[in-house]
């Protein structure tokens, strides 16, 4: 199995229930989003995903083993996370950010700059690759975490990698929100799997394959995308009412 197997997964802290007999089964060369309103548990179960949290029931199996029987510098080969919030305290230039990405595929001087130069090239860095990473805008400084996690997937082992983002739209204008949609897409039909969270339900429509509801800790739905995005379905997971309209394939979702 390439993918990941979540198996009755339970989380409770402080006697809080988290997260509740969560079952799924994630497939890689697909695009898959998490939503679901705030608390519902979408960054705790990414979390366990990532390994960073170990869960009070259940397991977590990656690639036909159980997660954390993985070691961290072998996960790091296997995937990548965006995590909610970054902070980086230290005045690293762009390209510096970047190279902490491509430490972990390694390779030879000619090999990393030519991964460095697509990186800048794909997330419009290439004029800001000099600058200090703590002066940019907000935005800016998603594009570079951005390029610092792309880089930690090898161009020849993309059937074997993961995406793991959590709010990846996160400060990104109109333009680079297209960008890195289309760059998900283009990975995951390379093979790799791309597991995302969005608060925004029409970048879900425009770039996922496939969606995970999450209600209170709770798997309600994990479903084809046209079979997600539902007004009815919708409408019930976030307890406001919801319509889709349709314009051709492209789907237009509003709070009514």
């Amino acid at each position: 199995m390439s993918g990941f197997e979540v198996k009755n997964l339970g989380f409770t802290i402080a006697g809080r229930q988290l997260l509740n007999q969560v079952n799924l089964h994630l497939v890689p060369a697909q695009v898959t989003a998490i939503i679901g309103t705030n608390g519902a548990g979408k960054s705790t179960l990414l979390h366990h995903l990532t390994g960073e949290v170990s869960p009070t029931v259940g397991e977590v199996v990656f690639q036909g083993k159980l997660l954390s029987a993985w070691s961290i510098e072998a996960l790091a080969q296997k995937r990548a996370v965006l995590a909610q919030s970054v902070n980086l305290n230290f005045p690293l230039s762009v390209v510096e950010v970047i190279e902490l990405g491509l430490e972990v595929v390694g390779g030879d001087a000619a090999f990393r700059q030519q991964r460095l130069a697509a990186l800048l090239q794909w997330f419009d860095l290439q004029d800001l690759q000099h600058q200090n990473y703590l002066t940019l805008s907000g935005g800016e400084q998603q594009r570079v975490q951005l390029a610092r996690v792309f880089a930690q997937l090898h161009p020849e082992r993309l059937a074997e990698s993961w995406l793991l983002l959590d709010e990846w739209s996160e400060g990104l204008d109109l333009r680079h929100q297209k960008q890195v949609g289309q760059l998900l897409r283009q990975h995951a039909e390379a093979g790799v799997g791309v597991l995302m969270i969005l608060h925004d339900l029409n970048l879900v429509s425009q770039w996922a394959d496939s969606v995970v509801g999450l209600k209170q800790g709770e798997v309600v739905f994990h479903a084809p995308i046209e079979a997600a995005l539902q007004a009815e379905r919708l409408s019930e997971l976030f307890g406001v009412e919801i319509v889709v309209m349709r314009q051709g394939e492209q789907r237009c979702i509003q709070v009514k």
